[in-house]
């Protein structure tokens, strides 16, 4: 990035979520803040490898949604197209 925020943007240490590294999209930037974001349906696909999607939903929504680490918690992007008509 260059910017004149590419200094804080170097300091600042991201937190990835551990096994899954495919659902990453990017990041994205809420002030000075930096944090990755998944893509949400990647990460159902990955969590239901191991469980079914009932357990999938609970434990997306309470170890992963739900939890809160900081300012570079990490993002998780559900993607829907928005009516343009709306």
């Amino acid at each position: 990035m260059n910017d004149d925020h590419e200094d804080e943007y170097e300091e600042q240490e991201l937190l990835f979520a551990d096994g899954y590294d495919e659902a990453v999209i990017g990041f994205a930037r809420q002030h000075t803040k930096l944090f990755v974001v998944y893509d949400y349906k990647k990460v159902m696909q990955i969590l239901e490898r191991d469980m079914d999607h009932e357990d999938a939903v609970d434990f997306f929504e309470h170890n992963m949604a739900g939890a809160w680490h900081g300012d570079s918690t990490p993002a998780y992007l559900i993607k829907k197209a928005r009516d343009p008509m709306e």
